[in-house]
């Protein structure tokens, strides 16, 4: 069970290391949404969603990255009298 060489890995470490490497190299780099996809940058996004927090509760679904910004623009318009 010895090492060979300074960087061998031992023999009973060999599978786990395969394993942590396979692992590794599948959770690289994955959002919920990518950012080309919705267009939304999500900085911007999460200040919106902390600014109108009361509306995020009263109506979760007009608050997602892909139509946030239309909630916003009916928000600032004025309301019709």
């Amino acid at each position: 069970m010895a090492a060979k060489g300074p960087f061998e890995i031992p023999v009973g470490m060999r599978r786990v290391c395969r394993r942590f490497e396979r692992w590794r190299k599948g959770h690289q780099a994955r959002l919920p949404i990518p950012e080309p996809l919705n267009g939304a940058n999500p900085f911007d996004y999460l200040t919106e969603l902390q600014r109108h927090a009361e509306e995020l509760k009263l109506r979760p679904s007009e608050w997602m990255p892909w139509n946030y910004r239309e909630t916003l623009a009916r928000l600032a318009r004025p309301a019709a009298a």
